[in-house]
This record gives C-alpha cells, structure tokens and sequence, in this order.
C-alpha cells in the first residue's frame, strides 16, 4: 500500500510539474512581455516556491505534504486584479482624507491652520506609534484563515464608519477649541483602522506573488489601483462634494471602500505554510531590522519623499484658491492632469526599468518631481499650473513603478537572514519614518501660518498667494534633493558586487 502512495504522489508530482510548464506556455501577451523582458540574470533572489520533479526518482516521503500545499496553492492562483482593486478602496478614502479634511476644517468650518497643524501632528506622531504594535500582532496571528484575513474583515467596516465621523460634525462641535479636539479624536479613530488595514492589506503582496514577473504584473495592477484610487480621491472629490456636500460624499466613499476591500481580502487566499508556527517578541525581531544600515537609508529616502510629495494634494486646494485665483474646477483639472499623466507614463516607465534599472528609473522619477514643483511654484496662471501638474505626474508615475519591487525584495533579503516571515514588521517599520514626515508636514503648516500670516479661510493674511507657491514650491524641492540623496546612498549600499548580476538595482 505504501508503495502504491509513493507511485501515486509521484504522477501528482509530475502532472504538477506540467500543471507548472502549461501556466508559463499559456501566459498571455502582457505576462509574456515581463518573462522576456526580465532574464534570470536580471532577477532578484527570490526562493522557488514550486518544487517539481522531473525525473521518475522516489519522493521523499517527507515532500508529500509540501507537494500538496503546492497543488492547493496554484488552485488559489492570487488576481493582480482584485490586489490592485482593494488598493483602490483603500486610497479612494486615504487620498481623500489627506487632501480634503483639513481644508475642510480650515477652510469651511473656521479651524485655524495652527490647530490644524497641531492636530495633523499628533496624528501623525500616534499614526507612528501604533504600526509596529499592530504588525507585530497580525504577524503572530495564527488562524486556520490566514494571518492577515481576519484583522481585515474586522477593521474594515470601522475604517467606513470613522471616515464618515470625520465630515460628519455636530453643530454642537463647531466652536474653535471644541472642534480642534473633535477633529483629534476621529482622525485618530480613522487612523488606528486605517493602519490596521493597510499593514495587512499591503503586507500580502510578497506572499501572494513571489517571482519577478509576478510582482512587476501585480504591482502595475496595485499601482493602477492606486493612480485611480488618486484620481478619485483628489479630482472627482472637488466636484463630488460640491453636488452632494462632504456628508453624502463621506456615505459615499465609505461604502465604495468598504465593499471593495471586503470583496479584494475574500477573493485571496493565504499560504499556510506562511504562518511563523512560533514568533520571538517583538524587540528581537525590531532589533534584528533595525541594525541593517540598507533598512535606514530606504527609511529615510521613504520618510523624505513622503513628506515632499505629500504635500501636493494638501496644498493643491489652497494654492488653486489663493495662488491661482481659481475656482474648484481648476482643482479638478490640476488633479486630473496629473493623475491622467501618472497613469500613462508607466508603461513607459516599465520599459525603461528593463533599460535603466530601479536606481536609474527612481532617481530621474524624483529628478522629474523636482522640475515640476518649481514650475509649480512660479506658474503665473492657471494653464501653465496645470502643465506642471502633468510633468509632475509623470514623475510620480515612475516612482511607483519601482516601490513594490523593492520592498518585496528588501522582506525576502530580512527571511533569508533570520528565516522569520516578519513582513509586517519589516513593512510598518519602514512605515513609521513615512508617517511621521507628517510631523514634517505639520511643521511646514506652522512656518507657513508664521511666515505669511495665514490663519483660516476666514482671515488668510495678508499674503496668502506667497504663502502657498512657498509650500508647493519651495519646501518639497528641499525634501525632495535630499531624499535623492539617501537613495543614491541605498542603492550603491545593496548594489551587487562586480561577480554578481543577480540585483538590477542599476
């Protein structure tokens, strides 16, 4: 009988190794293009995760399970689709509450830029805090659903309910101290499940997809995702608020994100062999990250270019107001314009990765950046402000391209040293240096509020057009140069030895 199981596993093997030869012969026209354009010499180190067997040797009886696991795992083939479109929801709400609810307070409601400043920095300081605590919790997390599943399908409805809370003021939470601490305690509410979401969301991504050609093919799906969940957040939401009012536009994006996510974590299914069967504390794992000089110079090259980017969908509605002298349908062209840029240039920006490498592609990315946000900074006029919204999308278009490559290779690099699948960890701590730029972010509000006298949208100041071409003109040049350079520092520090072609960092 034993003899019949051998025999019978091992025809499985091979029809799985056929299974394995007929899913690349039958890739389609786009996944064809990636395998072609990524020879093996050009491939990060990624562990094989299909085993075959190929020849009519005895299985181990020891690889019968992981044969099994394997078979399950290709019936469950991850969608780089449904990836890219939890991503959607996610950013719908994100892009939304980052370019819309302090304007919303500052300038509808009457909140100071000071206490805006001050509540965007606490928020950002707890937004810090709490991303290690929660990733160290998904990632000991053992369930027969997964590591990641379960936190999702709770967090998510929370997430729709407190962005709604943040447009949704009482009248009685209209006074200046009264609304300031209001719009603290729901922007910290939001943020905890919005934290809880992401880190679970985006930290499958190396698990459901763990070859090149795989995570260059889903990370255009998530990055799509992303440059449509952008451009819904930021240039429909001008129009959408001015038909329905932020209330009805909060319902609106809440169920659209909610629905989203729920149908993206459902559609995926979680390797089990995944799942660390026992986790050290947290501190050795953070201790064992943390010693890397590569893991801080990317922390910091991420920490810097979020807070200069940042602050363009922040300033868009104030500078396309006073700058500008425009009305909200400019903010719609200028958001839109970009956006519209960002999405068409990255197919080219995939081509010229496969000429260029990352190193080339992201640099000349934050090079186009810089460009646009000076043409930003000195448009006199609203057309030639959009023009440099477009070259400012092409930019960012090839920035994306080259971000989920590298943190998937960056956790596999961490699992080869301590053989830990610390991916949230590993990703939440990279996360506290972006999340804390918007301390940075803060900061830049309370020089501007300063230095130009503005206050609200009640008392702008006497200047409030120099106050805005500075904050989008001048402040994310500076951050951007010096995040440039602690990205050439990152990529000459894991670039490859003369022997070595396994990295195309360059």
């Amino acid at each position: 009988m034993a003899n019949l199981v051998q025999i019978a596993e091992q025809r499985r093997s091979r029809l799985h190794a056929s299974w394995a030869c007929w899913q690349i012969n039958s890739l389609p026209r786009f996944d064809r293009f990636l395998v072609d354009n990524f020879p093996q010499d050009r491939r990060f180190p990624i562990p094989n995760s299909i085993t075959t067997q190929t020849d009519d040797s005895q299985v181990p009886v020891a690889d019968l399970q992981g044969n099994q696991q394997e078979l399950e795992a290709l019936g469950h083939k991850s969608s780089p689709f449904f990836f890219g479109l939890g991503t959607l929801g996610m950013t719908v709400a994100g892009e939304t509450f980052g370019a819309f609810a302090y304007f919303y307070y500052v300038d509808f409601l009457g909140l100071t830029l000071a206490l805006a400043a001050l509540a965007r920095t606490i928020y950002a300081i707890w937004d810090a805090l709490n991303d290690p605590l929660f990733s160290y919790l998904s990632d000991s997390t053992r369930t027969r659903w997964g590591r990641r599943r379960p936190w999702l399908l709770i967090s998510v409805p929370f997430l729709a309910l407190s962005f709604v809370l943040i447009f949704l003021v009482p009248g009685s939470m209209r006074g200046q101290n009264i609304l300031f601490w209001y719009l603290v305690a729901v922007t910290l509410l939001y943020e905890t499940f919005l934290t809880i979401t992401g880190v679970n969301y985006n930290v499958l991504f190396p698990e459901l997809f763990r070859t090149l050609p795989d995570r260059v093919r889903a990370g255009a799906f998530n990055r799509a995702g992303l440059i449509l969940g952008v451009f819904v957040g930021l240039a429909l939401t001008p129009l959408v608020y001015e038909q329905l009012g932020f209330q009805k536009m909060a319902l609106l994006y809440a169920a659209l994100a909610g629905i989203v996510l729920f149908i993206a974590t459902l559609r995926h299914r979680e390797d089990s062999s995944y799942q660390n069967p026992a986790i050290p504390g947290p501190w050795p794992i953070f201790r064992e990250i943390l010693k890397g000089r590569t893991f801080w110079l990317y922390a910091l090259t991420l920490a810097i270019f979020a807070f200069a980017v940042n602050l363009f969908p922040f300033a868009i509605p104030f500078y396309s107001k006073y700058a500008l002298g425009a009305e909200s349908g400019t903010i719609v062209l200028i958001f839109a314009v970009s956006l519209t840029a960002a999405l068409g240039s990255v197919p080219v920006w995939v081509r010229l990765y496969r000429r260029w490498g990352t190193a080339t592609v992201f640099l000349r990315s934050m090079g186009v950046i810089v460009i646009a946000s000076l043409g930003l900074g000195l448009a006199p006029e609203s057309v030639t402000a959009i023009l440099a919204t477009g070259i400012y999308g092409i930019g960012w278009g090839g920035c994306q391209v080259c971000f989920d490559v590298i943190r998937a290779d960056l956790v596999d690099r961490h699992f080869h040293l301590t053989g830990q699948r610390s991916e949230a960890v590993y990703f939440s701590l990279l996360g506290v240096g972006i999340h804390l730029s918007g301390v940075l972010q803060g900061a830049a509000m309370f020089a501007v509020s300063g230095l130009f006298g503005f206050i609200s949208g009640e008392q702008p100041g006497p200047q409030p057009d120099l106050a805005f071409r500075f904050l989008i003109g001048v402040v994310p040049v500076i951050g951007l140069l010096l995040s440039m350079y602690f990205a050439r520092q990152f990529f000459n520090q894991i670039a490859p030895k003369p022997a070595s072609k396994q990295m195309p960092w360059s």
